[in-house]
């Protein structure tokens, strides 16, 4: 260094290198300080309250401090720690140089609770066999199921029964629940051998069903029960209306489907079930108010400890009418999911899911401290913390609307059951930070049962990933049609120029078969469909802007013939011809009433209904009130005539839902009739 002449200014010059200059401060000759080197070691499992090392021996510096993810602290490269709480914890490791630099390093601790005795078992389309390395799967409309080999090689397409929707795993057996079949269809694990079938109560719709060793567990969803079935015998005990999904732990556990005009519930066999509380909002781009509903997934962790249930939050709070806010397409409805403490009945977690629409099924990993949520109308699947709730990650299927999920022991392959494409899939998703890729696909089935028409119409209906149905993947047509019935809710469509309008069921009603749609008879076509896809979800459509605006009004020029994905949709629509059986016995008694009232002048045999597309016809019956609104806003004159066949199973009634009961919808419409008369009636239509 050299020093400045007197009177001048004092300037400092570094040679930097050089021999026998000073370096960061050091004297001529003095050891480098060792910068420092963070070094966590690999990631680790441990059960709660059982010590875990963490290895951090690789790390370099004067200091070394642990962070260990719980609000505990300790220092030293190699600790010894007890978490007293299971979750998925990062623990840091910082290193402090003798240069006073830091570096620091994470891993992850995965402290998971120990598995039950007898290991839970959870409802689905899709079942997987671990002893045998072998996955079932059902398809519904061949009335199919497939069993295929873990590398992806199909064994056998079995012919199950008529509506095959779910199926489940026990000691020996497979067992099928048959809804349109009124049966249980059982087959050998070993040689896929159909073994018997099981008759069920007529009517009973079965659904969810679950088996541990000989004995199976079938929800009926049209009688409100649960059937166990053990051999030959069938014992039916009520459990709650609407039941969906099962799962059996200590006790058996089943999800309320359609919320009702309560909150969502969870049913259990052994007594008082789980109220879900409504979702607070705020309404948002992130969140929104809403009911629990639409209950399709429900599974308990391998340690018995925790239900997780998934659905949708349903906004019944905002509306024109309602709030005065306008319905948005990301404030009606989003997927969500809710975990429940098993032991208590308590909610630990209520998780709304941004961009997401129903999460239709559920699968914990191996550990039970995250688990897999599938959204089939986004077309994704999310990784969520169990104990916080936190999206660890996520990716697309390419599956149209796939229906269940099941993990590996090691829980680094996915199976995914994609329903519309016809296919099991395997994702390997072992590593975090790599993309997850496609192992292997399977077709499940040798013939198609649908027409190509009717198969793509039934893909557009349930696709909400295909922005031109719908912005943000919220919204499908299924969305308020789920197995193109009802979702039981009273929506707000004042900002459509219409009111308060309960859903409808599609089932039956073969498109326009039973005259114009909706309950003004405002559309003529089910191509006019693309007003609600351009309005309330959000989608840019499936006409061209100058076409749309040609044909934008429903019941002007025709949309049909214009655009392939509309003319499917209605295809789709106009093949759902057949409802449901009803459960309840037939009324001679009742018949008498409902011809001597004078309910067959509107609601004549055989479709009960006097509308039709030729001749369509709109009553007044006494029940307009403030909330119901206008007519493609021009003042309502009435409502077009519903039929009453399958009515029996679609709570509530009237266009604004303000009847709970068929017999109040009667006592709404004929005002004075005696009660006696009323019951007698409502047990005739209850009958269809």
């Amino acid at each position: 260094m050299r020093r400045a002449r007197a009177g001048a200014t004092l300037v400092w010059v570094v040679l930097v290198g050089c021999p026998g200059t000073e370096e960061s401060g050091q004297e001529s000759g003095a050891v480098p300080l060792e910068p420092p080197v963070a070094d966590a070691g690999e990631s680790v499992a441990v059960e709660v309250g059982v010590p875990v090392e963490l290895d951090g021996s690789a790390s370099v510096g004067a200091q070394l401090e642990w962070n260990l993810g719980d609000g505990s602290t300790l220092p030293g490269a190699v600790v010894t720690h007890t978490y007293s709480s299971p979750g998925n914890y990062t623990a840091s490791l910082v290193a402090t140089g003798e240069d006073g630099t830091w570096r620091s390093d994470s891993v992850r601790v995965t402290v998971f609770e120990p598995a039950a005795a007898v290991v839970p078992v959870r409802s689905g389309s899709m079942a997987l066999d671990r002893a045998r390395g072998e996955l079932w799967a059902v398809t519904p409309e061949a009335g199919a199921v497939t069993v295929v080999s873990l590398d992806g090689s199909v064994l056998a397409e079995l012919e199950a029964c008529e509506g095959a929707r779910n199926v489940a795993l026990g000691a020996s057996s497979a067992f099928v629940s048959c809804e349109d079949a009124d049966e249980l269809a059982v087959f050998s694990l070993t040689s896929h051998a159909l073994e018997r079938r099981v008759a069920l109560p007529v009517g009973s719709r079965p659904h969810g069903v679950v088996a541990r060793g000989l004995t199976a567990w079938v929800g009926l969803g049209g009688t409100g029960e649960v059937a166990t079935v053990s051999g030959e015998a069938v014992q039916v005990a009520a459990i709650g209306a609407d039941p969906r999904a099962l799962a059996l732990g200590d006790t058996l556990w089943a999800s309320r489907w359609r919320a009702g005009d309560g909150a969502g519930e969870l049913y259990r066999l052994d007594g008082a079930g789980v109220a879900l509380e409504d979702a607070p909002g705020p309404d948002s781009d992130t969140s929104n108010r809403g009911v629990a509903t639409l209950l399709e997934a429900l599974t308990l962790s391998p340690s018995g400890t925790l239900a997780v249930v998934g659905g949708v939050h349903a906004n019944m709070d905002a509306g024109l009418f309602r709030d005065g806010t306008r319905l948005a397409h990301d404030t009606a409805t989003r997927g969500m999911v809710r975990v429940v403490d098993v032991s208590t009945g308590e909610e630990r977690l209520q998780v709304p899911l941004d961009d997401l629409d129903q999460a239709y099924a559920v699968a914990f990993d191996p550990l039970g401290t995250s688990f897999w949520a599938l959204h089939p109308g986004a077309r994704h699947l999310s990784q969520l913390d169990a104990y916080t709730g936190d999206t660890l990650r996520g990716f697309e299927t390419g599956l149209v609307h796939a229906t269940d999920v099941a993990v590996s022991d090691d829980g680094s392959v996915l199976y995914v059951h994609g329903w519309l494409d016809r296919v099991l899939v395997a994702f390997d998703v072992s590593s975090r930070t790599a993309p997850p890729s496609e192992l292997w696909r399977a077709d499940l089935l040798l013939e198609e049962p649908l027409s190509a028409e009717v198969l793509r119409g039934k893909k557009v209906f349930f696709d909400a990933y295909d922005t031109r149905m719908s912005q943000d993947a919220y919204l499908h047509c299924g969305s308020c049609h789920p197995d193109s019935r009802q979702d039981g809710r009273v929506w707000d469509f004042t900002q459509r120029g219409e009111g308060l309008r309960n859903t409808i069921s599609l089932q039956g009603r073969s498109g326009t078969g039973h005259g114009r749609v909706h309950w003004t008879g405002n559309f003529d076509e089910i191509q006019d469909f693309e007003n609600d896809i351009r309005g309330g979800q959000g989608g840019t459509g499936f006409l061209s802007d100058d076409t749309f605006a040609r044909t934008q009004h429903p019941l002007g020029d025709p949309k049909a013939g214009i655009s392939p994905e509309l003319d499917a949709l209605a295809a789709y629509v106009e093949s759902l011809g057949t409802t449901p059986v009803s459960p309840h016995p037939e009324s001679t008694l009742g018949a008498a009433s409902f011809l001597a009232a004078g309910c067959a002048d509107c609601h004549p045999a055989p479709l009960y209904t006097d509308s039709s597309l030729d001749s369509p016809v709109r009553h007044d019956v006494g029940t307009i009130g403030d909330g119901s609104g206008q007519r493609l806003g021009d003042p309502l004159d009435g409502f077009d005539t519903p039929t009453l066949l399958g009515s029996w199973a679609t709570a509530p009634y009237l266009h604004d839902g303000s009847a709970p009961t068929l017999e109040a919808a009667i006592e709404a419409h004929a005002p004075g009739l005696p009660s006696s008369e009323v019951d007698l009636i409502a047990d005739f239509v209850r009958s269809l």
